[in-house]
């Protein structure tokens, strides 16, 4: 049995950029990592996921890829659509993968005028269990003031929470 994994763990450019705070964690978990899991750390910008790491077994390496997010000046759009642009990407079958994706859930564009379920939430949702990926949501709030919004919150981790409840992830 392959015991290899494939972990994309994807920071959505729009969370505040105090979230980076919280990056020695995240950096102790991709070096916690066994050595049969492939990690690629990537940013979700414009609707796309741009690798800033590619899937390696070195953990070190993946982790020196962290930075901070870029705030209020990350591009405002969806989460949603920027993970399936990675999905898009992978072979429909293969070995075992997950996505870390930490997120506003919002998209902004859409943002809470589209009801409680995003458009781009169960298009995302259907392609994961297609290709048999866990998707593992950690929600982070957006910068300025729409991060504080009650609505945007709620909209976002209801999304986000969905997405993981319906793909094996949490």
């Amino acid at each position: 049995e392959d015991d290899n994994l494939y972990l994309a763990i994807l920071i959505d450019d729009t969370i505040a950029v105090g979230a980076a705070d919280n990056w020695n964690d995240l950096r102790q978990f991709i070096l916690a990592q066994p050595a049969t899991t492939h990690v690629a750390v990537g940013y979700l910008r414009f609707g796309v996921a741009t690798l800033a790491r590619d899937f390696t077994t070195d953990h070190e390496a993946a982790a020196s890829a962290l930075r901070a997010p870029m705030g209020a000046a990350g591009s405002s759009s969806s989460p949603y659509v920027a993970t399936m642009d990675l999905l898009r990407r992978w072979p429909n079958a293969g070995p075992r993968r997950s996505i870390l994706l930490i997120s506003t859930g919002v998209d902004f564009f859409a943002g809470r005028h589209q009801g409680p379920i995003l458009p781009d939430v169960d298009p995302l949702i259907r392609r994961a269990q297609v290709q048999n990926t866990n998707i593992w949501a950690v929600y982070f709030p957006s910068a300025g003031h729409r991060g504080r919004s009650f609505n945007y919150a709620w909209t976002g981790q209801n999304n986000l929470s969905r997405v993981a409840d319906e793909t094996g992830g949490e």
